[in-house]
């Protein structure tokens, strides 16, 4: 398979076919090489993997890809935001608070720690307890962190 990192196009296009392959290593090589190429993790986020997963999604809406692949895709894409997220240098503190959450019954939390991620990356202290959260929960969290800012994604 050709690689053109020049390309950003065909960079996304290549990590889409390999992601709808469900080829974990073809997508990290891509994205490795895409982040040498000093694409911030920001941009990863909003060219390549949230408008693949977009892509993803319609294409299971249409009954052209199976539930199976499509979490297999959704899968590739976290354990490549949780792989470059470790590798990130986060600035200071900027002394702010925010909490993210996704309400109860929604299950899709990839766009969510995504934010959570980016704000994190900004020196934002960040709490995130993941998907389908009730409530109840939701303002306890709110009493206890205090945050800045809040976000809910739906």
């Amino acid at each position: 398979m050709s690689h053109d990192s020049a390309n950003p196009h065909r960079e996304y296009t290549t990590f889409l076919a390999a992601l709808l392959e469900g080829d974990l290593k073809d997508c990290t090589r891509i994205t490795d090489r895409i982040v040498s190429s000093g694409v911030s993790l920001q941009k990863i986020y909003e060219s390549y993997f949230s408008p693949a997963l977009y892509q993803v999604g319609d294409l299971w809406a249409c009954n052209m890809l199976s539930v199976a692949r499509e979490h297999t895709a959704t899968s590739i894409v976290e354990s490549l935001m949780n792989r470059l997220y470790l590798q990130q240098s986060f600035k200071g503190s900027s002394g702010g608070k925010a909490l993210i959450v996704t309400l109860e019954g929604e299950l899709h939390q990839v766009g969510a720690k995504m934010v959570a991620d980016i704000f994190e990356l900004n020196g934002w202290e960040t709490a995130f307890p993941g998907s389908d959260r009730n409530m109840a929960e939701v303002l306890d969290l709110i009493e206890q962190e205090q945050p800045d800012v809040r976000a809910v994604s739906a």
